[in-house]
């Protein structure tokens, strides 16, 4: 078996109107499909993300890939976000990464491979 990408990713939100907003209207994702008194999907090229309302909230983090890290995070910064931290190349993986949270304090990374990191196999 190979798997070759993430497929799609679920997620409990407190606010599924809130939740969809901030990726619709902030990151410019897709409305993909709703599910009656459960949630929506929203997509954004291969990205498919399920929000589905619940008390209890939260993952660790999921990355989304982007062309150049620092004008996406300045873009963003216009459209009203909060980064955690200057842009950063995460010596273990080579990945340029950036972090933010959404409406509901889920941990969010844009990032870009720019060189082999040490952590490769």
């Amino acid at each position: 078996m190979n798997i070759k990408k993430v497929d799609h990713i679920e997620m409990n939100v407190a606010d599924v109107e809130k939740s969809k907003d901030f990726f619709i209207n902030k990151l410019g994702f897709k409305l993909h499909s709703v599910i009656p008194n459960e949630g929506v999907f929203v997509c954004s090229g291969d990205a498919l993300i399920g929000l589905f309302n619940a008390k209890a909230v939260g993952f660790t983090h999921i990355a989304f890939t982007v062309d150049d890290v620092e004008k996406a995070q300045e873009e963003l910064i216009a459209k009203g976000l909060e980064f955690r931290r200057k842009p950063m190349v995460n010596a273990g993986t080579g990945r340029m990464i950036t972090g933010l949270k959404d409406p509901d304090g889920n941990n969010w990374q844009l990032a870009k491979q720019v060189q082999k990191g040490a952590a490769e196999v």
